[in-house]
């Protein structure tokens, strides 16, 4: 449906939308498609999960996402693994965990964020207390990422309940920070 349909199909909807679930994973939407649907989690009312998996969303579109996620809006639970978020991408996400008090179910497994980005995903876990999933699988996480997961576990008591880290390059090191 690209960008273009997404802006089409959201607009159907309005303030009095009881949609509690959107899935338009693999369908193209990249960054520009992320702004209208950041655009319709600000005026859905009863939106509680959002699925965006293998939609070719880079950077940006997790920033405006991150940005979203600020406000504390409904939103529970958030699949965009299979997406091009990178580093920057991390980053956006990491600052709206630090904010956000709603969302308890994050997949963003497959993301190219490097190890870098997962190490500022698990610094964001010390300052979240309603995170209980989070799949970062497939990410290149390595030791340095997980020493960071490391001491925000042990920092404060954290309700994740559920990570996952496969296909990581945790090796050695990571294991016994």
């Amino acid at each position: 449906i690209k960008c273009w349909g997404v802006s089409r199909i959201l607009g159907i909807f309005n303030e009095r939308c009881i949609l509690s679930t959107l899935d338009l994973s693999f369908n193209g939407i990249s960054d520009d498609g992320v702004l209208a649907v950041t655009q319709f989690i600000h005026r859905a009312k009863s939106l509680h999960v959002l699925c965006l998996s293998g939609n070719n969303i880079g950077p940006d579109g997790f920033h405006c996402l991150g940005v979203a996620l600020s406000d504390d809006n409904l939103l529970e639970e958030l699949h965009l693994s299979g997406n091009n978020g990178r580093k920057e991408g991390a980053s956006s996400l990491a600052q709206a965990l630090r904010a956000n008090r709603k969302l308890s179910k994050l997949f963003v497994g497959n993301c190219n964020f490097g190890e870098e980005g997962c190490r500022l995903l698990f610094c964001a876990l010390s300052e979240n207390s309603t995170l209980e999933t989070l799949n970062i699988g497939g990410n290149d996480g390595g030791p340095t990422s997980m020493f960071s997961l490391s001491l925000s576990l042990n920092i404060k008591s954290t309700s994740l309940s559920s990570l996952d880290l496969s296909f990581n390059m945790i090796q050695g090191s990571g294991v016994q920070a």
